[in-house]
């Protein structure tokens, strides 16, 4: 593992541009693009000002502007009552109002009129719905959600947060994932209150308070770092420790290499170290993983992830236990608030003598807010 993040960190540079940072893998519409170069396709597209545009049948056009931004409860009203705005977007835009309402309350109850933020509140939920076909025949069907509400007037220093379980999409094959199974409805549902406590536009530091299921208590304080690497590469370092009642302290250490190449593409290696008094107490030691991915954008509404990894306990003797070779397609699709994802995957268990395992992730998102 180790030896091939040397290997890529010496090897030649690929060509790009000087100054080019790596492209960001999102898969919706980049609202500064003029509204001719963001395309059509679905019926929508977004005007000079970031809103939403339907293309109506008879080919006129109403505009759907952000919910959160809109001050004037009437006027968001009067929009909604439009009858010939399509009862999906009318359901999207009452439910992301209805969220955003309380936040926006809350905020210029407590804070001095003058002091708050004319920004959107960064308020959001996300629903995701999931399905694994694998050709052991060992089906896996799953839904969670992850929200934030961020208070206008705090927004840059505190958000509170919820979750079904830890933001672990594409890391649902690894050995520690496995090793936790049992323990995941019990312990998935997470609650709290984040701080920052320091943030620049390369490094930030912030902490986490909160309850799990069953009313846990636990809290983690992460630090995230990163640096240009000379002209093209530049590299990332992110630790966090936290304590969870009753698991006890857990230590995440992450390295991860950037660089671009071409205009939509990144190619990044990442390396991960977790040490956690639950693994030490099950006899696991510590938990490695290397990972080598590639992003592309294809275009402002799709990308696709290809990452190859491999994974290791330190106990009873360092060996590898997993290897992946995935794919991940990500595209929007209809609304610029609805996700669809297709993972094809081949996973090498050393549990089934790393007899090759195949199967696919399907998965469905929505994104309120």
């Amino acid at each position: 593992m180790w030896p091939l993040l040397v290997w890529v960190v010496l090897c030649p540079a690929l060509p790009a541009a000087a100054d080019e940072a790596p492209p960001v893998f999102i898969a919706e519409p980049v609202p500064q693009l003029a509204p001719e170069i963001v395309g059509r396709e679905g019926g929508w597209h977004r005007d000079e000002d970031g809103n939403v545009v339907i293309i109506r049948q008879d080919g006129s056009r109403h505009v759907l502007r952000d919910p959160c931004a809109l001050d004037d409860q009437d006027e968001l009203e009067k929009e909604i009552d439009d009858a010939r705005m399509p009862w999906g977007d009318r359901t999207h835009q009452v439910i992301s109002r209805a969220l955003c309402q309380p936040t926006q309350w809350v905020d210029s109850f407590f804070t001095a009129p003058g002091d708050t933020f004319s920004d959107t509140p960064g308020t959001f939920l996300s629903i995701v719905l999931e399905q694994r076909l694998r050709d052991d025949g060992e089906p896996d069907t799953d839904a969670g959600f992850s929200g934030q509400i961020a208070l206008p007037g705090l927004e840059d220093r505190a958000r509170v947060f919820l979750r079904s379980r830890r933001d672990d999409r594409g890391d649902r094959f690894s050995s520690a994932a496995q090793a936790s199974s049992e323990e995941e409805d019990e312990t998935g549902f997470q609650a709290g209150l984040r701080a920052v406590l320091r943030g620049t536009d390369n490094m930030e530091i912030d902490a986490d308070v909160g309850i799990r299921s069953r009313v846990r208590p636990f809290v983690q304080l992460r630090y995230r770092h990163r640096w240009p690497l000379g002209d093209t590469w530049s590299w990332r370092i992110g630790e966090t420790v936290s304590w969870q009642y009753p698991e006890g302290l857990e230590s995440r250490s992450q390295i991860e290499f950037d660089r671009p190449f071409g205009e939509d593409s990144a190619f990044r290696v990442s390396s991960l170290a977790v040490w956690s008094e639950e693994n030490f107490e099950d006899e696991l030691g510590w938990f490695l993983r290397q990972r080598v991915s590639v992003s592309t954008r294809l275009s402002d509404r799709s990308a696709v992830n290809t990452r190859l990894q491999a994974e290791a306990f330190t106990r009873p003797r360092t060996q590898v236990d997993n290897y992946l070779l995935a794919t991940r397609y990500r595209r929007n699709v209809g609304r610029p608030w609805l996700y669809i994802e297709l993972e094809p995957f081949v996973l090498w268990p050393r549990e089934s003598d790393f007899d090759t395992l195949s199967g696919i992730w399907l998965r469905l998102e929505t994104r309120w807010g």
